[in-house]
């Protein structure tokens, strides 16, 4: 759901960028979200792709699927297709001007199939004394992740053209893969280690065919 809502809310900054642009007609399949008299630093950019021919309507589409994929994350990721809706929504968010942040949509997509799922095979990985430290873990890599998301984008805002500091963005990008990993690992092994804890709290007299 985290990073569902990450791509959505991705696609509505993008959205509304393009929209503040105006009605303007686009002259190429790859596109920049961030016009002429909103580009905060120069020789920077945020680039996009559209097969709309205007920016408003670009945006106007795109700020549309994103919220779906918004609502689709938070009450519909973890029904039997909707992994694979979500990745279709994304799909149109990436071609209608969303950005690039289906990277991010293809995880999401992977890790929906194991929404209470038995995963065997991470009962293998994370049934023991790692997997428990693991699981305690993923709330604070969801909150590392988010800190160093708003220092990112306070960066952005007052870096402007010093480079020297938007040199940093650089460094934080490589180093918010360590919590994005905790979070994808640890996910899993906090719903491994809850299906060991229900286990152990089912009746001793409960019939093995009724455990679900």
């Amino acid at each position: 759901m985290a990073f569902g809502l990450l791509c959505g809310f991705t696609g509505v900054i993008a959205g509304v960028l393009e929209i503040l642009q105006g009605n303007k007609a686009i002259d190429s399949f790859r596109i920049s979200t961030v016009g002429e008299a909103y580009t905060m630093w120069q020789h920077n950019t945020y680039m996009a792709f559209s097969f709309v021919p205007s920016y408003l309507f670009t945006g106007i589409i795109t700020s549309l699927i994103s919220l779906l994929v918004i609502i689709w994350s938070i009450f519909f990721i973890q029904k039997r297709f909707g992994g694979l809706v979500f990745i279709l929504l994304s799909i149109l968010q990436l071609f209608t001007g969303g950005g690039f942040v289906i990277d991010l949509a293809l995880i999401t997509f992977i890790l929906s199939f194991g929404i209470d799922s038995k995963i065997k095979w991470g009962n293998r990985i994370f049934n023991n004394r790692f997997g428990q430290i693991l699981a305690s873990s993923w709330i604070w890599s969801l909150f590392l992740y988010a800190v160093l998301s708003v220092i990112m984008l306070i960066i952005t805002i007052i870096g402007m053209n010093r480079p020297d500091l938007l040199e940093i963005l650089d460094n934080l990008a490589a180093l918010m893969f360590l919590p994005i990993l905790i979070m994808i690992s640890g996910g899993i092994a906090f719903n491994v280690q809850n299906k060991i804890k229900d286990s152990r709290d089912v009746p001793w007299n409960v019939p093995a065919s009724l455990i679900p």
